[in-house]
């Protein structure tokens, strides 16, 4: 026992001191399992040094201390670099022809058995496939960006091999990989080709579907969030979303659907330069640090500045391979600090602001942010052999069963940051309304007021001014009318000048009152509208005018007995022009909180 414990310890220990794992050169039995999710475990890898190109048979003259494990469980991860690099494994196909009962979609042919090969990035330039048998029978195929689609053995954007492989058999394969555009990292799955089409790539594609469709609705509701809004600003951060879109895109290969012979590739780092662009001057003027934080103001300026030299270089230079690597490099360590940057904005602003919507922004950029970080880090190389897992939530490569090259974390971050920050615009569409909506309503009450006040002002000078001079006329037309005794024509004439006055003094004190009865500012809003009342049965016996009132004048402002004694006014008048009615009914009521006044007659 304790030998046999001894032994386990000391292949650890060699394991961990070499850093070979155990399994490295145990061969891949696709006949073992309908799928195979991470074959890069059995895998092994020579890097091609530069300005040299090996042939295959170089690369099987190479010595086994030439190769080396990969150093993750699952992945390859070469990183930003132009350098070619050779993988080898053994593949066997333990199915013999006396095989007991598989299920449907794994049934062998006669003599061998359909397998696919799949490798998720689509954006890799050279991949080259090797199955060399025993016999020294080699089966060769080449995929990569640059492959035509009709020259592909499956319609579909990831790099797919495509072979039967013969039961019983055992054969040695060996993978050549270069990438000049794209970083160099990837990871594969083995698949008995039935199963492959039969259920699991519609998950794939339903999956991307689905995201870009989530892209378009949110984009095309930030396009009416921001016309009703009607601030600048906010469409920093459309236009941020929308090259993120563009980017993931890319990074999917889901122009192959639609331009397959396009190489998207060079704008990728334009993509997230501009975006990176919009995203740092969309928080420079949502924080408004060019007014309140300078030096942070600087910075965002700053980067702003490194990102947009990265963008015209890029497309300037993407001929030259080695100084695009080098661009990518300078977009990928201005993103760290850009993420850097942005979370301390956040929780700098909260400190001195403590505004809980600070809060929802550094939730919401968080997730995205982290994996934005990941990716970087992992890109430059500087990882940790589990960080890949973390990019994918899990430490299988392929949750689902989808091979997608955009880690799911940064897919994920990208659709949480975008339900947060929708909600952020509802509610600031929400405030700029109801603010809009007290405007409005500001504005009405200040027109009301002053309309009134007119009609206050020109009420009293029509009752000191014209009230005055028809009295004072009257009063010597009287006067004059006593000397006319003796003349009987001039005495009658007179008196009719008379009964006009009167009748103009009382038409223009009618108008005076109508337009501010003083009753409504000294006696209340019941007392005015039953003063109203009255005078309508004096000038309009014929209807019958009748009202009644519970109400107390309480405390109510003067803008809200105004409107309500317009209104009556306003209903008492309609039913003398239209109405044509012979009774009338008019209560002022308070019921409860609520006050009610109705009309009614039988016009």
């Amino acid at each position: 026992m304790r030998k046999t414990l001894r032994s386990v310890l000391l292949l650890c220990l060699l394991w961990v001191v070499a850093g070979r794992p155990l399994w490295a050169h145990q061969p891949i039995d696709i006949g073992a399992a309908f799928w195979e999710p991470y074959p890069e475990r059995h895998m092994e890898y020579v890097a091609q040094p530069s300005g040299v190109h090996w042939s295959l048979k170089d690369v099987e003259a190479l010595p086994d201390t030439a190769w080396h494990p990969l150093e993750e469980d699952y992945g390859v991860y070469f990183g930003l670099s132009t350098k070619g690099y050779w993988l080898r494994f053994r593949v066997t196909n333990s199915l013999q022809n006396n095989a007991p009962v598989l299920p449907k979609f794994y049934q062998p042919e006669p003599d061998s058995l359909p397998v696919l090969l799949e490798c998720n990035n689509p954006n890799l330039d050279t991949l080259h496939f090797y199955r060399v048998s025993p016999e020294g029978g080699v089966l060769f195929m080449q995929q990569g960006n640059r492959v035509q689609p009709e020259a592909r053995p499956l319609n579909y954007p990831n790099l797919v091999f495509r072979w039967k492989e013969p039961l019983g058999a055992s054969a040695q394969v060996y993978l050549y990989v270069r990438s000049y555009y794209y970083t160099t990292n990837f990871t594969f799955s083995f698949w008995s080709e039935q199963r492959w089409q039969l259920n699991f790539k519609q998950v794939e594609i339903g999956a991307g579907i689905l995201f870009f469709a989530l892209v378009l609705v949110y984009l095309f509701s930030l396009t009416l969030l921001f016309a009703i809004v009607r601030e600048r600003h906010l469409w920093l951060f459309y236009f941020y979303a929308l090259l993120s879109a563009f980017f993931f895109a890319n990074d999917l290969d889901i122009w192959y659907w639609f331009w397959p012979g396009w190489d998207y590739r060079i704008f990728s780092p334009t993509a997230i330069n501009l975006g990176t662009v919009c995203g740092l001057l969309f928080m420079r003027y949502y924080f408004q640090t060019y007014r309140r934080y300078r030096y942070f103001d600087w910075g965002l300026i700053l980067l702003s500045a490194v990102a947009l030299a990265t963008t015209v270089l890029s497309l300037l230079l993407h001929q030259n391979k080695v100084l695009f690597l080098h661009l990518n490099k300078v977009l990928l360590i201005n993103l760290l600090i850009t993420c850097a940057a942005i979370m301390g904005l956040f929780l700098y602003d909260y400190y001195t602001q403590r505004k809980r919507e600070k809060i929802w922004f550094v939730i919401g950029f968080t997730p995205h942010g982290l994996a934005i970080v990941l990716a970087c880090v992992h890109q430059l190389d500087w990882f940790h052999p589990k960080l890949p897992g973390l990019l994918q939530f899990s430490p299988n490569p392929s949750p689902f069963f989808v091979q997608m090259n955009t880690p799911w974390m940064l897919l994920g971050g990208m659709i949480w940051e975008m339900l947060i920050v929708s909600m952020l615009f509802v509610v600031r569409v929400k405030s700029y309304y109801e603010s809009s909506n007290k405007i409005l309503a500001e504005r009405r009450n200040a027109l009301v007021l002053g309309v009134e006040t007119e009609r206050k002002r020109v009420a009293q000078d029509l009752h000191d001014g014209i009230g005055v001079l028809l009295s004072s006329t009257k009063m010597k037309l009287a006067a004059l009318r006593d000397q006319m005794k003796g003349k009987p024509e001039w005495y009658q004439e007179t008196g009719e000048l008379l009964a006009n006055i009167d009748q103009a003094h009382e038409e223009m004190r009618a108008l005076a009152h109508n337009m501010m009865p003083k009753s409504l500012e000294k006696l209340g809003l019941a007392q005015a509208i039953e003063g109203a009342v009255s005078r309508l049965r004096r000038s309009h016996p014929a209807v019958q005018w009748r009202f009644y009132s519970n109400f107390q004048n309480g405390h109510l402002d003067e803008l809200t007995k105004i409107n309500l004694f317009r209104i009556a006014q306003e209903m008492l008048h309609n039913i003398l022009q239209h109405a044509q009615a012979t009774e009338a009914h008019l209560q002022l009521l308070r019921q409860g909180t609520q006050i009610v006044l109705s009309i009614e007659d039988n016009g």
